[in-house]
Parts: C-alpha cells; structure tokens; sequence
C-alpha cells in the first residue's frame, strides 16, 4: 500500500521475473542485453587497457575499456578517477550494453541520475563517439585510442 515511486520501481522489476515469454506483461523485453563484442575484440581491447594502466594512463585506458565495452574494468577505473567519471560510465554501459526498457537498464540509468534517458531508445549520445560524452575536462590532452 505503499505508493512511493521505490514501490512503483520494485513492482516494475518483478514484473520482469517472468520466464518462458519473450515479453513480461507490460510489454516490455524479458531480456535485457545487446550484442556484444566478440570475444577476440574484448580480448584485443583487454589488452590495450592492460597496456594503458601499466604506462600509467588510467584516463585513456578508460576510455579504450569503454569503447571496448569492457564494463568491469571500465566501472573500477571510472571509481578511481572519481564520481563523476563513474556516473558517466554507468550512464554509458546502460545505454550501450543494456536494451531499451529493461528494468536493470532503468536501474542503471537512475544510478547514474539520468531519468530522463529512461524513456531513450538511443544506444548512444547523439553527435558524440560513446565514449566521448559527458566526460570531465582534464588538464592533460586525451588522444582518443584506434
């Protein structure tokens, strides 16, 4: 009985425990993942962070761990860098990783503060390589990797 928006979210999240359909009743996708890299690419790209963190560029291995949508590097490194950089990141492996309408992308996107990009179906921001977005200015020049 109680109507708080944490009740409205819980019931929504339920609702996705639903198995053996391809849509919960609200019509939404029981699965809640996009494709990811192969894992060739994630392999490459694992290896480039590894490269970056042991010369000692934790800004640009976050970046390439980013891009490679390595989300667990990428989230501790985002956490080191600071609180803005993690948010920015959880905001970026939502709308990448996670489809659209999903409660775990919903989840993801109110961590990150961004509510409004809830109701987006973009796998991306408009205009700006996915890891680019929103990032805080640093007084060291980024040279964006591949």
């Amino acid at each position: 009985e109680n109507d708080a928006p944490e009740s409205a979210v819980a019931k929504l999240f339920a609702s996705a425990k639903v198995s053996g359909t391809e849509f919960t009743q609200y019509g939404m996708p029981s699965h809640c993942l996009q494709s990811f890299p192969s894992e060739e690419q994630m392999r490459a790209m694992a290896s480039e962070v590894q490269h970056l963190l042991v010369s000692g560029k934790k800004m640009e291995a976050l970046q390439c761990a980013q891009e490679g949508q390595l989300w667990g590097p990428a989230l501790v490194l985002a956490s080191q860098l600071g609180e803005q950089f993690y948010v920015d990141t959880v905001k970026q492996m939502a709308l990448r990783q996670l489809v659209a309408g999903s409660p775990l992308r919903t989840l993801c996107l109110l961590i990150a503060g961004q509510p409004a990009e809830v109701f987006s179906t973009e796998t991306s921001i408009s205009g700006h390589p996915p890891s680019a977005f929103n990032m805080p200015q640093q007084s060291e020049q980024v040279i964006p990797i591949g």
